[in-house]
């Protein structure tokens, strides 16, 4: 899949916001929160017959119990303050070394996105499910294509470029996506080349 380029803030922003599907939010905000691949949230199996999978095993997906609310210290210009990040952990498909990653989202700053995710969690917890999503990485493409207009690999991108240009996360971003070279986190940062932020990843 060839990605042109991210999707702005505040235009993903509000096509997400505009669906009254809970659930299907809920998967959205996920979905673009966490900046997974979508076999890490939907669960993916490795293919028996691909000389060379994409995956290396096989994938669960995300489950409740990877999904936990908690304060953390955050520097608020000369201070440091405490404050409620939703930290959700996800298996990492292609990175065997690092099979697990924590992405923290900060409830303060990006209420639209957490909240709905809070709310799925707490479903899920009331009907005894485990898994939070419990369709598959095709049927999460086409919801996806349906509700959002776009592949779901866009998502993934968007967000690496917006914690590179809103959230100032240049230090982290190759870690919070999962990948082992920074060469492969270049590919999903679409910044101008005049870029402060494109200047401070590459230094």
């Amino acid at each position: 899949m060839v990605v042109e380029d991210a999707i702005p803030y505040p235009e993903l922003k509000q096509r997400i916001n505009s669906i009254t599907n809970f659930e299907k939010k809920a998967f959205f905000c996920t979905l673009y929160a966490t900046g997974a691949r979508i076999g890490e949230i939907c669960g993916h199996k490795k293919h028996p017959n691909r000389k060379y999978p994409t995956v290396i095993k096989d994938y669960t997906g995300l489950t409740v119990n990877n999904v936990e609310e908690k304060e953390m210290d955050v520097i608020d210009g000369k201070d440091i303050v405490r404050k409620p990040f939703l930290v959700i952990t996800v298996e990492t498909e292609k990175h065997p070394n690092h099979p697990f990653r924590a992405i923290p989202i900060n409830c303060s700053e990006e209420p639209w996105l957490t909240e709905p995710i809070k709310q799925i969690i707490r479903l899920r917890k009331m009907q005894g499910k485990t898994k939070v999503f419990d369709f598959t990485t095709r049927w999460g493409q086409i919801l996806c294509k349906d509700y959002l207009g776009v592949h779901p690999h866009l998502l993934r991108h968007s967000r690496a470029t917006h914690w590179v240009k809103h959230f100032g996360l240049d230090k982290y971003v190759q870690k919070l996506l999962g990948h082992k070279f920074l060469s492969s986190t270049s590919f999903y940062l679409h910044l101008n080349p005049s870029d402060a932020a494109m200047r401070m990843v590459f230094r």
